[in-house]
């Protein structure tokens, strides 16, 4: 067995008795435990937003304990596991955590499918309705709705006046898809963890990196990559799940009531994105970063292109039979583009 595989197995198994511990029922009430990636952030106020809503909407007859991956000794990556099996009731699935088990929910996070935050979101919403809720097997669950983080940016240490300033530059990355992306325009697309990015860019190693809005503060982002500019990158998206088992011991009343709640919480996720976004554009203003957050408009066609011809052919091919017809189907009418 892998290392890898090992370690995963070990994590989940100590999960699995701790959540077997500390599960509660009763004949009155239910305990539903909610695993959030992290408490870290605006995002956490959609968990104490439900753990109010969630007894008040159903009468007492549901209460919420919350818990993050990392105090069950999680990473993120095992989430479809632990729904999968029942280890908890409700979850965040974060599409770039889950993609190598389901290369189809990546579809929304391709660079250069949109140029808004709210196109963004018409993308998750369109997909999960077609591609993603359906796929209750592979979720784990009853997928209720979804949510944003906040979008992303590319942040360089050098300014940059047209999309061919990336010749050359070295580029931090998070996905396969982004790499395709920056190649596209020259650039070397380079993989690291983000507690190494601040002193690669201080040492020169790297010439920039591609990020969330809110580690502009989190990382100092103004003392090493003091310029931010869109270049057609969608936001970080993610899904919240009702696993199968949950739901099916629901009753019809209280599935009503969860499925608004899950229309409601997303609705606020979207909204705690975008606050997300006015908080780390206001703290890279404050410190005069260069502030580019709609991109120019001779850099849209060159951004789609790049999409059209290059990353979305990459992703139906990983993503396998099917892919380029829901894409078709569900996403050309959005992005104005097919893919063959």
């Amino acid at each position: 067995m892998k290392r890898r595989e090992f370690l995963g197995s070990t994590a989940l198994a100590a999960a699995t008795a701790m959540l077997t511990a500390t599960r509660a029922f009763s004949q009155e009430t239910i305990t539903w435990k909610a695993l959030a990636h992290h408490a870290n952030g605006a995002q956490y106020n959609k968990w104490i937003w439900l753990q109010e809503e969630l007894p008040k909407r159903t009468d007492g007859r549901i209460n919420l304990e919350i818990t993050t991956s990392a105090e069950l000794g999680l990473t993120g990556f095992e989430v479809l596991r632990v729904l999968q099996t029942g280890l908890v009731d409700i979850a965040e699935v974060n599409i770039g955590f889950v993609s190598g088990d389901f290369p189809m929910i990546e579809a929304t996070e391709l660079p250069g499918l949109g140029q808004t935050y709210d196109e963004g979101r018409a993308l998750m919403t369109a997909w999960m309705k077609n591609v993603v809720a359906p796929a209750g097997d592979i979720m784990g669950g009853k997928v209720i709705g979804n949510f944003s983080w906040n979008s992303a940016f590319l942040f360089t240490a050098f300014t940059m006046e047209s999309l061919d300033d990336l010749q050359g530059k070295k580029i931090r990355v998070y996905s396969p898809g982004l790499a395709k992306y920056l190649e596209h325009f020259g650039a070397e697309p380079i993989s690291m963890t983000t507690t190494e990015v601040y002193g690669a860019l201080q040492r020169g190693v790297i010439d920039g990196l591609l990020t969330g809005s809110d580690q502009i503060s989190a990382m100092s982002l103004w003392e090493v990559a003091p310029h931010m500019y869109d270049i057609g990158l969608a936001p970080f998206g993610a899904y919240i799940v009702v696993s199968e088992r949950t739901w099916n011991n629901l009753p019809d009343d209280l599935r009503l009531v969860v499925e608004q709640i899950g229309a409601d919480m997303t609705a606020l996720g979207w909204k705690l994105g975008q606050d997300n976004n006015d908080a780390g554009i206001a703290a890279a203003r404050e410190h005069d970063m260069t502030v580019e957050v709609s991109a120019p408009a001779d850099w849209l066609e060159q951004l789609s292109h790049a999409s059209r011809e290059q990353v979305v052919p990459w992703w139906t091919s990983r993503a396998g039979a099917g892919a380029a017809e829901k894409f078709n189907e569900i996403l050309a009418p959005l992005t104005g583009f097919t893919v063959d």
